[in-house]
């Protein structure tokens, strides 16, 4: 008994009274932190965060590199993470728009291409488009499709229609 209650006595010298459960029952948080099903993954990684600097205000500075690691540890939260930035700029990338967008844009008919060849191109690049969540109205789809044509095409066109 005797050699327990200097343990304890030392413990609290070391310590102080309540530090050492005040450090135990917050790292005991922070690992077992899960995100609740309701939480946004916002609030769950602001609550993460507040844990690792509740942390280093008892004294037990966590590197960075482990606190990212503890932070993204929860699987649903990092799948939330995911599914998040799946929403925001969907499943494919930023750049694989810009190209086809750009190819869009750039794309003129050349003198050897015949027409055929070159309007099924052009559509494939709009239905590209679509399938990327970029969505043209008709009237412009037509439109930059007539753009890519040489002005031999389009005299005839709009000779016609006036």
């Amino acid at each position: 008994m005797k050699y327990a209650a200097d343990i304890l006595h030392h413990l609290k010298e070391l310590y102080e009274e309540n530090s050492r459960h005040e450090r135990f029952t917050a790292v005991k948080e922070l690992m077992t932190s899960h995100m609740r099903d309701a939480t946004l993954f916002r609030e769950h990684g602001f609550r993460m965060i507040g844990l690792i600097e509740k942390l280093s205000g008892l004294d037990i500075a966590l590197p960075h590199e482990l606190s990212v690691d503890l932070l993204l540890l929860s699987p649903k939260y990092a799948a939330d993470i995911l599914h998040h930035l799946k929403e925001l700029y969907g499943e494919n990338s930023r750049h694989e728009r810009f190209t086809a967008v750009k190819e869009l844009m750039m794309s003129r008919m050349r003198d050897a291409t015949l027409f055929r060849e070159h309007g099924f191109r052009m559509i494939g690049l709009i239905e590209k488009l679509s399938g990327l969540d970029i969505a043209l109205p008709h009237e412009l789809s037509v439109d930059l499709l007539l753009l890519s044509l040489p002005t031999a095409f389009l005299t005839p066109l709009w000779s016609t229609s006036t």
